[in-house]
Formats: structure tokens, C-alpha cells, sequence
């Protein structure tokens, strides 16, 4: 049994703030119960890669993109610095039968995009990826594969395969941050109905990619460990006395 003292208690209460834990603000992915889906989150992403689509964004996303792989590798993909009259494909199926998540591609440029969340890359064949998608130039110039993933990758989790070196890792937030940095340039033209969708993907990426404690939160509780379980047992020893008394009391009644 815990030996609780109380002035120990009150002392430490009333020298610090207790953190207030902020819960993550609700998404309709969320409210769906989807927002780790890849599927769904490809689909959603292959609409905003559209760039005639109804939402007005043009080539927000595409831009945003080649924003990303363009702070991954320079100027090592000089083909890549723009992208135009792209086909935007999900599920695209490979010469051994897998699946590629979202394809962007042309005669002479492809994107491939395997989109991750919770599952390994170890169980996708990129190799089978690379050599599915061909296009009429150079290949290695104007192709390139991209493991989009939650948290960043290791090159050592996906380097076995013979095309590893042609795949960069950008994650599902790095990607929305360049699109909503860049959104104030399409927002006049854009539908306002799938801006708010758009807001509700960036929370829902953002949700799902940080923590819900911040480090200062989590040093507070090691730093004052002792305290707080004290309180925390303080708390249930309360509970279970009103517990105790209600019982006895109604059993009073019943006499």
C-alpha cells in the first residue's frame, strides 16, 4: 500500500500546473472510423492529383509533390521538375499481379507512389513496381518511385531491392504541409466545399502522424512520477470510501 502524505501532495500541487492534455481535433475520416485507411486516403489523394477535377485546384498537388522530391534529391531528376497531361491511376496493376497504389504517369514521365501507413514496405515488390510502369525516354530520368508513409523509412527497410535506389521516402505530412503552404495561391479559384475537405485531410494527416502528448508533457510526468502516482492512488482510495459509504447507507435504508 502506497503511504500517502498530504502535505507532500499539496505542496506539489500548488507549485505546479498540471498539463492539460489537448485532445486531437475530430475528422469525418475519423468520425468514419477510416483515417489509417490506404485505400481511402489514395483515393482521396488521386482526386486532388486530378487536376481538371471539381475542385479547382489545378496542379496544386502535383506541384506540391515535386516540391517534396525536389528537397529529397536537388535537381538529381532534371525531367521531374514539372509534370503535365498525367494520368492519375490507383490500384494499378503489375506484371505479378500487386498493386500499385497511385500512379502518376505520361508517355515520358511516371510517378509511382506507394502509399503506407501502419503496414510494412518489406511486403511490397518495388522491383516488380519499377519494371511495370514503362514509359518511352530515359527511365532513370523520368521515373521515379515514392514510398509515402506515415513516419519517415529508413533506406535500410526497403534498400534489398535491385530498384531501391531509384524510391524516396516523403511522409503523408511532409506532403500536406507543402500543399497547404501552397493552397493561398488556388484558394480564389477553388471550390470552397473541397477546400474544407482539404482542411479536414490535413488534420486527419496531421492526427494521425503526431503524438497526442508533447515532450514537455512527458518530462513533467517522469520528472514527478512519484507525486502523481500517489495522487492517482490518493484518488482511488477517495472513490472507493464514497463507494463504501453509498453502500452502507443504502443498506441503512433497508433496515
Amino acid at each position: 500500500m502506497i503511504n500517502i502524505n498530504l502535505d507532500i501532495l499539496q505542496t506539489f500541487l500548488n507549485q505546479n500546473d498540471i498539463p492539460k492534455i489537448k485532445g486531437k481535433p475530430k475528422t469525418f475520416l475519423g468520425i468514419a472510423k477510416q483515417p489509417h485507411y490506404e485505400n481511402v486516403l489514395s483515393n482521396i489523394y488521386a482526386f486532388y492529383f486530378k487536376v481538371n477535377e471539381v475542385h479547382r485546384f489545378k496542379d496544386l498537388f502535383i506541384t506540391s509533390l515535386l516540391a517534396c522530391i525536389k528537397s529529397k534529391i536537388g535537381k538529381q531528376k532534371e525531367a521531374l521538375q514539372s509534370f503535365y497531361d498525367f494520368r492519375v491511376d490507383t490500384e494499378y496493376t503489375t506484371n505479378k499481379g500487386g498493386r500499385i497504389d497511385i500512379l502518376l504517369s505520361n508517355d515520358e514521365q511516371a510517378i509511382i507512389i506507394e502509399n503506407k501507413v501502419n503496414h510494412h514496405i518489406k511486403d511490397n515488390d518495388l522491383d516488380d513496381y519499377w519494371t511495370t510502369v514503362k514509359i518511352e525516354t530515359n527511365e532513370n530520368e523520368n521515373k521515379i518511385g515514392i514510398i509515402l508513409s506515415l513516419h519517415p523509412i529508413a533506406e535500410s527497410l526497403y534498400n534489398g531491392f535491385e530498384h531501391s535506389k531509384h524510391y524516396i521516402n516523403i511522409t503523408h505530412l511532409e506532403l500536406l504541409q507543402e500543399v497547404m503552404r501552397n493552397s493561398g495561391n488556388y484558394v480564389m479559384e477553388a471550390s470552397d466545399k473541397y477546400y474544407f475537405f482539404l482542411k479536414d485531410l490535413n488534420q486527419n494527416i496531421t492526427n494521425i502522424s503526431k503524438s497526442y502528448m508533447e515532450e514537455k508533457d512527458l518530462a513533467f510526468y517522469f520528472k514527478n512520477l512519484q507525486e502523481i502516482n500517489q495522487l492517482a492512488a490518493f484518488k482511488f482510495s477517495v472513490r472507493k470510501h464514497i463507494a463504501t459509504e453509498i453502500e452502507k447507507a443504502g443498506l441503512a435504508l433497508t433496515d
